[in-house]
């Protein structure tokens, strides 16, 4: 990063991902929208097979990109990264068994990174959120699902590949609930809007290539941009307030981190910079009209609810929980476990409390509210 110092770098991200305490974000189980792969969202989109040789789940190669850039920092374990991980861990466990019946082994990984599944070079790439795209994201999940259960029957894997396979299925069926009956394409702004955020900023902070190799991508997606955000404005009918105002701050940082983060990544003078600044200004226009349309004509049909109701949130809670659990019997477990586990504290910490401040007395009569 030879033109952008950490503080500038830090202060862009913090806008990009600014948010109010308020909202209940969409990285929660509790809220509208489920963990998302970009990866697969992208291959889904182009329509591409799920294995490009056999039709299975198939082998990734590795490369840090939108495929991890997913809310990366609000979730402990990234959904994109369990499952491309899964996805190239089952398949080099069976790829034994299945080459004999395929003609041949998985494709093999060309290098450490996940830049491209099916030769689809995902570095370059941006979602696609077209009704046509959205068919062929559903068309995909099926087929993936579809694809496990017959390739892949948890009978003849081992405990380890069976996990793995339930992780990969349960987020086929997160997506699956997403794009079907959450439909948040059309009901949640900040899917467009992080998306946008996500896949130029973090070539910008992960090191995962050459800045070089990076800032070209970042240059695709940057002319990809308008083309996006048509679709995110033709999708989107309406919004939960909260979505809206949260979408309009992540907006505003999308534009901070094109000016000011994205430079980082050209060297002055270089062609790299010259295709970087005619790719900017259609990108900043195409920002500064998704801006106009989220405080204007979204802000005024925002009337919808970040909540699912009990019958889709139970059904998600399921998905993501990989178990056929009732969120009521949760609560009641979480809250009886609490109890128990103040208790023990108390009975732990209540003798050493008496024998290092046996004047203090006043914690006796406090309650909680």
């Amino acid at each position: 990063m030879a033109s952008s110092s950490c503080p500038d770098l830090c202060r862009s991200y913090a806008r990009l991902r600014r948010s109010t305490a308020r909202s209940i974000r969409s990285s929660s189980v509790m809220s509208s929208r489920p963990p998302r792969c970009p990866a697969f969202s992208i291959l889904a989109a182009r329509d591409d097979a799920v294995n490009g040789v056999s039709g299975k789940i198939g082998l990734l190669v590795r490369r840090s990109s939108m495929a991890f850039a997913w809310r990366l920092p609000r979730r402990p374990a990234h959904p994109a990264l369990v499952l491309a991980l899964c996805a190239a861990g089952l398949a080099v466990a069976c790829a034994r068994r299945a080459a004999p019946r395929d003609g041949g082994p998985a494709p093999p990984a060309k290098s450490a990174r996940f830049a491209a599944f099916a030769e689809v070079d995902l570095d370059a790439e941006l979602d696609d959120l077209s009704p046509e795209g959205t068919a062929r994201k559903v068309r995909f999940f099926h087929t993936a699902l579809e694809s496990l259960d017959r390739d892949f029957p948890a009978a003849s894997l081992t405990e380890q590949e069976r996990i793995d396979r339930d992780i990969m299925a349960a987020q086929c069926r997160l997506a699956l609930i997403d794009l079907e009956r959450v439909r948040s394409i059309e009901t949640n702004p900040t899917a467009a809007v992080e998306s946008i955020g996500t896949a130029l900023f973090f070539p910008v902070v992960f090191e995962y290539a050459p800045a070089a190799e990076r800032g070209s991508g970042v240059i695709a997606r940057l002319e990809k941009t308008t083309a996006l955000v048509d679709q995110a404005i033709a999708a989107l009918k309406t919004s939960a307030p909260i979505y809206t105002e949260v979408a309009i701050e992540e907006n505003d940082g999308n534009r901070d981190v094109i000016e000011n983060a994205l430079p980082a990544l050209f060297p002055k003078g270089s062609d790299l910079e010259s295709r970087y600044l005619a790719a900017r200004g259609p990108a900043l226009r195409a920002i500064d009209r998704l801006s106009r349309f989220l405080s204007g004509d979204l802000k005024t049909r925002s009337s919808g609810d970040w909540r699912l109701g009990g019958e889709l949130y139970r059904e998600k809670f399921r998905a993501y929980f990989q178990d056929d659990l009732d969120p009521m019997d949760v609560l009641k477990e979480a809250e009886t476990s609490l109890a128990r586990v103040r208790a023990e504290m108390l009975a732990v910490a209540t003798p050493l409390h008496d024998e290092w401040f046996p004047a203090h007395a006043g914690h006796r009569t406090m309650q909680d509210p």
